[in-house]
């Protein structure tokens, strides 16, 4: 738990070595949870229902039926970087690559910066026990359009 402005757990160790920001912004990244999701979709307009949270070791991920939210760790990513990831994803979708799909555009929710994408379904075998050649070259495939496509647009940010 924070004490006296230092943080005094390993839970926050990953999240200070970019670059520091307000106490209050970090607190909500860190213990954000399946209702500051709920705040993120009710602040979007979008339909609340059960979160689910998923595993992820750079930000926040959550999926809500159709929807999927992702707040990304103070400090890391710029706006101006978050707008290139949404242009970027939308000439994957422009190049007819399998991607998910930003809704809207960055929204805020107690200093944390999220994105709303439409939930799709994998372009591959998630099973690691049946990845078998096929799924390996669509999935080899899949990350060489990814590549092209992000080699057509300079993204500084």
């Amino acid at each position: 738990m924070p004490h006296d402005g230092f943080y005094m757990t390993d839970r926050y160790d990953w999240t200070t070595h970019f670059s520091q920001v307000p106490k209050a912004t970090q607190d909500a990244f860190v213990f954000m949870d399946a209702d500051g999701c709920a705040q993120v979709l009710e602040q979007r307009g979008l339909p609340r229902g059960p979160v689910t949270s998923l595993d992820s070791a750079e930000n926040r991920v959550f999926i809500a039926g159709d929807v999927v939210i992702k707040a990304f760790r103070p400090g890391r990513w710029s706006r101006e970087a978050l707008l290139e990831e949404v242009v970027f994803l939308e000439d994957l979708r422009d190049a007819g690559v399998s991607a998910v799909r930003p809704i809207g555009t960055i929204g805020t929710w107690q200093g944390v910066h999220h994105l709303a994408y439409e939930r799709i379904e994998a372009p591959y075998e998630e099973d690691l026990k049946v990845f078998d050649l096929a799924t390996l070259e669509r999935f080899v495939a899949l990350i060489a359009d990814v590549h092209r496509v992000g080699a057509l647009r300079d993204a500084p940010h």
